[in-house]
């Protein structure tokens, strides 16, 4: 699964109070990107599990 959210500089304490929880799922991996002021991406990855 993949997640985006974008967001203004004034809402970064929000995003990472966002990350903050998604990092405590397991095999999320997080990535940002400043490319397209002003806006803020950040991005979310997490793996799919095998079925056992």
């Amino acid at each position: 699964m993949k997640i985006k959210i974008a967001y203004l500089p004034q809402e970064e304490a929000q995003a990472k109070r966002l990350e903050a929880f998604l990092k405590c799922l397991p095999e999320v991996k997080v990535k940002y990107s400043f490319a397209h002021p002003p806006f803020r991406h950040l991005y979310f990855e997490t793996k799919i599990q095998e079925k056992t």
